[in-house]
């Protein structure tokens, strides 16, 4: 697995931010720090745009940002919530996928009809429905592959020399 190097983004609306950094950018780089420090998250770079609005990405470090995410010097953007990185939260977040939007729809409505979980468990399970960790591994075949188990050993067997 690639080491994480994260970026922590600060940001704080304009209406807040015109008398240098404020208290809330300090706060939210010490959390977010601290955070980084307790997960053994490195930090590759701290990004702030104090003083503007959350309405669109036109930041000069939100750019600067994406700029050394496609460069690969970030793999990781941690930010105290997602307010932080943006107002638009569908423009945040997850790109919907249109087969589980169905399943979370089918169980929405299972609910809303009384059916408790024991029996909706089943009428997935008869209508083929994967569960979660399944769908994802059908969808994502490599991402748990290694070639852990293919590579030659260089230390001797733990058990050499007993017996």
């Amino acid at each position: 697995m690639e080491k994480e190097i994260a970026a922590i983004y600060c940001r704080l609306s304009q209406d807040d931010g015109d008398l240098g950094e404020s208290g809330s950018i300090q706060t939210q780089k010490a959390i977010l720090t601290r955070y980084c420090k307790d997960n053994h998250i490195a930090v590759g770079e701290i990004y702030c745009d104090d003083g503007y609005t959350g309405q669109n990405f036109n930041r000069p470090d939100f750019r600067r940002m994406m700029d050394d995410i496609e460069k690969g010097k970030i793999n990781v953007v941690i930010v105290n919530d997602l307010s932080r990185f943006g107002r638009e939260y569908a423009e945040m977040g997850l790109i919907i996928d249109p087969p589980a939007a169905d399943v979370v729809r089918t169980i929405f409505q299972l609910f809303a009809d009384g059916i408790g979980y024991v029996r909706m468990t089943k009428i997935l399970r008869e209508r083929k429905i994967l569960n979660p960790m399944a769908y994802f591994n059908q969808n994502n075949p490599d991402y748990f592959k290694s070639d852990y188990w293919r590579r030659p050993f260089d230390w001797p067997p733990l058990l050499s020399g007993l017996s």
